[in-house]
Parts: structure tokens; sequence; C-alpha cells
């Protein structure tokens, strides 16, 4: 059997030296840039090829929508890329949309669509960016895990996604189609691709009507399904954080279906995922930052797993281009991103930076090439996780961080 790494490097040079449709021509230091050692753990931390890794990143979902552009994909990850960027995290998943979308009707798959992904995650590797991908949605939003139960005979609510057998069945067919996928770029399967980082069962699942046990057993089949399939990928949640304990507000008491710590603690789940929104969350700048401290520490004492921050947000109102609200947000980040590293946690993944052209679809969370004072801390934080990670800054990232200090 041919090693992996040796398919990997003939498949970057492939792709480095070929003009492939939409990729502009690659430097030798790109193509020599694609991961060839897979994203691992090592007791409470990430590690790739036995040395510590932090990850640095950005969501943006706007890369696996279906009406992204390969010219767009590529303006975008290079924008993650000037910054020091390791990770990005953005959507495998769309069902009962139409267009290109990957599910567009029930069991029918559309092949442009999984083609689009296999370009996101070439244009990816070209850059040394490693991708988070979770593979179903908690809301409405490019179909969600309400589409599966409207397309079951026998699920009538939200929370049967989770129960019912023909809503699993076509998530579990849905997720070995994506998972087993062998990329048409590259000739290589995602399973043997270190550019995937890890899979998420979900963005953000919740199980408000049906509680923490049944999303528990759900996380359990779906996670050890995700291992048998491919044994080389971390898996994790992508949910929230939300805890199930004696706490005196909504984010602690159990009320959302989920449980921070006895979830995470699950054998197949590999790192402990939370999310972090004061403002729709109805909570202070101050609570985010306890938030922070608490799903550190626990992952670390209580679980035993690494625990990353893999959305995060403070919102803007654009329309006031009030500078007092930024300067309160690029405060706030300021405090988060040292809180993250002072604590040693294993990375942070703002939400989210993306093109000037989606503008028009900002709801205040957005950050923009322009935004200098915001990409500056994002870039601090980049900088000083790759620090901690024992790599080198590139020439051109030490005369950003230079400048910016």
């Amino acid at each position: 059997m041919v090693r992996r790494r040796t398919i990997l490097r003939n498949g970057s040079t492939i792709a480095g030296s070929l003009a492939l449709p939409g990729f502009a021509s690659a430097s030798s230091d790109t193509a020599a840039s694609r991961p060839d050692d897979f994203l691992e753990t090592n007791g409470t931390s990430f590690s790739i090829g036995r040395r510590s890794h932090y990850l640095s990143g950005t969501n943006n979902f706007w890369l696996a929508d279906v009406w992204t552009t390969r010219d767009e994909v590529d303006a975008a990850l290079d924008q993650a890329a000037a910054l020091g960027l390791n990770t990005v995290r953005t959507w495998a998943f769309c069902a009962g949309r139409e267009g290109h979308c990957f599910q567009p009707t029930k069991g029918e798959y559309n092949e442009a669509a999984f083609e689009h992904l296999d370009y996101v995650i070439e244009a990816a590797a070209k850059r040394g960016i490693r991708l988070i991908l979770p593979l179903a949605n908690n809301w409405g939003a490019y179909g969600g895990m309400e589409k599966y139960v409207e397309w079951s005979d026998t699920a009538e609510e939200h929370d049967d996604f989770y129960t019912d057998p023909e809503a699993r069945q076509l998530y579990r067919d849905f997720v070995k189609k994506v998972v087993t996928r062998t990329n048409s770029i590259s000739g290589i399967q995602y399973t043997e691709d270190p550019t995937v980082a890890m899979w998420e069962l979900g963005n953000e699942p919740r199980a408000q009507q049906k509680g923490v046990d049944v999303l528990g057993d759900w996380i359990k089949e779906i996670s050890g399904y995700i291992k048998d399939l491919d044994p080389n990928h971390l898996v994790s949640t992508g949910m929230e954080g939300f805890y199930n304990s004696d706490g005196d507000d909504w984010l602690r008491d159990g009320s959302q279906g989920t449980a921070y710590v006895d979830h995470h603690r699950i054998d197949t789940i590999d790192a402990c995922s939370f999310h972090l929104y004061p403002d729709h969350w109805g909570v202070t700048p101050e609570y985010g930052t306890e938030w922070i401290e608490d799903h550190v520490r626990d992952a670390r004492q209580r679980v035993g797993k690494p625990a990353y921050l893999g959305e995060f947000g403070i919102q803007v109102d654009r329309d006031a281009s009030d500078a007092e609200q930024i300067a309160r947000r690029n405060e706030i980040y300021d405090t988060w991103y040292d809180r993250l590293d002072d604590l040693d946690a294993d990375g942070g993944v703002v939400w989210q930076l993306t093109l000037k052209k989606r503008a028009q679809y900002d709801d205040g969370f957005y950050v923009f090439p322009d935004d200098d004072r915001t990409t500056r801390r994002i870039e601090r934080f980049a900088n000083r996780m790759d620090a901690k990670s024992g790599r080198p800054l590139h020439a051109d990232q030490k005369r950003r961080r230079t400048r910016h200090d």
C-alpha cells in the first residue's frame, strides 16, 4: 500500500504545478505548505507530528455556499492566510435548497456541490490552512436538521432528528457521502487528507424538547459511526457549550438539552467545543470571560481533552457606523484572546472574517479586510498561537506584526 504522505506530497505537486481550473499558479513555497500530518490530540492538547498545535482561525460559511465562486474562495482564504490563520471553519452541509446544494432533495446528491467543496479543501491545502467541517445545522439555514424531519414519513418535530429511524438514516447516509468522498481535484479521499482538521457532528446541536440523554445517545452513535468511516480525523460535537448543572441561568441549567462535560466525555469525541455570543445570550462580556475560563478548566480537569472556542462574536451596528462600538468590540476581543492565551486554551475561531462584497448580508458580526483595528487583533492572536506551536513567523508576518504593534 502506498503511504498516505506519499500520495499527499504527489497530490500537492500536481495541484501546485498544473493550471487547474480556478487555481492561480502556486509558488513552490505555497505548494510545500500543504498539510501532511493529521491534527491529533495529546492529552488535553492538540498536536501535529508530536508537536503542540494551537488553532487560530475564522469561521466563513460563505466558502462552501452554493453561490460562492472559486475566485471568491481564493480571495477569502488569501485573506485568512495573510493574517497567519491556520484554521477555517466552514459548512459541509446543505439540505433541501435549490441550486447546487449537497442534497437538494431527499436522498439525492448534487455532484457540483461536492466538487465545490473539493475546491475549498484544495484551496485551503495550498495555503497550509486546515478546515473544521460541521455536517449538519441545528438551525434552519441551509436546510438544517428540520429538513431531515420534514423528509421523514414518521418524524414531526425538531428533536425527532435525533431519534426517528428514517431521519437518522438520511443523516448517516449524508455523513458517509461526505466523509468517504474522493476529492475530484487531488484524487485524495477525504479520510486521507490532513487538510480536514476535524469533523463536527453539527453546528450548535441542541435537544431542547427531548433532553440531554437523547442528545448524548445521538452523539455517541454518530461520532462512533464517523470514527468507523474515518479513523484518521478528530471528531467533536460543534456545540455551544451549555451546561447541565444546577446553574441559575439558562446557559447552565440543562434546558438546552446539552451537557458540556458529559457529552464531551464520550470516548469517540476528541475535543471540547464551545461558542460565545454575549449579545445574543443576554449576558455581559465579563460573563463571556468567565465562560471561557469555565470551559477551558472543565475540559482540562473534568473531561481531559482539548478545548477550542469554535465561534465567538460581538455585534456592531453597521448602520450607525459607531466608532465607539468597534472600539468596544476590539477591547473585548483583546480580553478574550488574552484569556485564551493565558489559559493555554487550544484555539480560538472568530465569527467571521469575510469578503467586503458580503457587506449587504452583515448582521453586525462580520469582520472585513478593511476593519484594520479588528483584523490586527486576529493577527496578533495567530502570531501568538504560532509561537506556542513552535512555528517561526514568515518574513511577511514579521513585517505585519512589527507594523501593527
